[in-house]
Formats: structure tokens, sequence, C-alpha cells
């Protein structure tokens, strides 16, 4: 079997993720960061994959699927927003400033772009062999 489009998608990323650790000159604002978030989360196939899979089984035999479904989704987001909240001060509190030197960008953009290197060499390798 031959390694498919996740494959050169991971590959890809990680091509991409070693340029531009070279090649970045800006900081990305606000909106553009939460935007790109924001997209990724809702394009990301295996949140719905969570909420059709996992989430059931928190419903109590005899309850209401949909209120329950939604309360569920709801204390979901909530905690999601709590973690976002503390990973924010975080990075605004100190670790932003540690992240926004240019040789620590450019150190997290070329260890990502190797891992990533790594998954799709991997990958490639297990798609092989099957």
């Amino acid at each position: 079997m031959l390694p498919g489009p996740d494959t050169a998608m991971v590959l890809m990323t990680a091509v991409r993720s070693g340029r531009r650790a070279a090649s970045r000159r800006w900081l990305p604002s606000f909106g553009w960061g939460f935007r790109r978030a924001l997209m990724t989360c809702v394009l990301n196939p295996k949140v719905g994959v969570f909420f059709v899979v996992v989430l059931p089984q928190f419903i109590p035999a005899g309850a209401a699927v949909g209120p329950t479904s939604l309360a569920l989704a709801m204390l979901h987001a909530a905690v999601a927003v709590l973690w976002y909240l503390l990973l924010g001060g975080v990075v605004a509190g100190g670790a932003g400033a540690v992240l926004a030197r240019r040789q620590v960008r450019v150190w997290l953009d070329r260890v990502t772009a190797a891992v990533f290197l790594g998954f799709g060499l991997r990958l490639a390798a297990d798609t092989a062999a099957r």
C-alpha cells in the first residue's frame, strides 16, 4: 500500500514549518491567531467524533438526550474556555516574553518541523509495510 494524502500532508507541514522558521519576520495579531485557532477547531473532525462517540456514555439512562447533550457540550466549552484563559494568562504573564524572542520561535518551529517529519516518515513506513 502506498503512502496516502495524510502522509503527504504531514510531510508538507514539516517542510513548511522548517522554511517558515527561517523567514518569519512578523508576529501574528490576536485576531489572526483567534481566527486560525477557531477554524482549526471547527474543521477538526476529531471534535465531532468526540461528541458522537464519547459524550453519549455520560447521558444517564432515561434522561432527555437533547438537553443533557447540550448541557454536557456547554460544560465542555466552559472547561475549554477556562483552560485557554489560564494558558493565555501564563503566556501573557511571562512566558510570552520568552516566546516573543525570535531565536525561541525559530527553535520551536524547527523542533516542530522535525517532529512532523518524523511522524510523516513513520506514517509512510507503516503504510508501505501494509
